[in-house]
């Protein structure tokens, strides 16, 4: 039975010190608040910094389509030369967006330096879709697709 009490006591004592420590320790953090203070000084700015360092990332890519019949037995190794005679059928614009976050890492003036993800720029310079293949002879293209220009914007950054 003392054995018991003993325990018990020793436990009252030793969570109540251990309550004392983590007060004088750490007194912010007995506000009764939520706090951003790990362990225990305030980074409260430094939080700030990094969410402002945080941008939108709006990219597009412009491209000229053309379309070719499959009569015209377009190759890849004569697309070129049949864009120059203009034997495509059809030709249109189009467009590619793609959005996504970007952390500022240096800002020099007019000069901004970003760390992104690659799928945000990374647009192809020509996409190229064939016709089925037919008798294992060469696929004819269907249509090819050439970026003509992009455009990168910062929505809180016009310049």
């Amino acid at each position: 039975m003392f054995k018991k009490i003993l325990i018990v006591m020793l436990g009252i004592i030793l969570s109540s010190c251990a309550q004392r420590i983590y007060r004088v320790a750490h007194p912010t953090l007995n506000d009764g608040k939520y706090g951003s203070e790990f362990p225990y000084k305030s980074c409260a700015n430094q939080l700030k910094d990094i969410s402002n360092s945080i941008k939108l990332l709006n990219c597009i890519a412009f491209y000229k389509t053309y379309v070719f019949d499959e009569e015209s037995a377009i190759t890849s190794s004569n697309v070129k030369s049949a864009l120059n005679k203009k034997l495509f059928s059809e030709e249109f614009n189009s467009h590619q967006p793609a959005s996504g976050t970007a952390t500022m890492i240096a800002n020099d003036h007019n000069k901004v330096m970003l760390l992104t993800c690659a799928h945000i720029l990374d647009f192809p310079d020509t996409t190229y879709v064939f016709y089925g293949e037919k008798n294992n002879s060469e696929n004819y293209i269907q249509s090819v697709s050439i970026r003509g220009k992009m455009d990168i914007y910062l929505n809180d950054m016009p310049n």
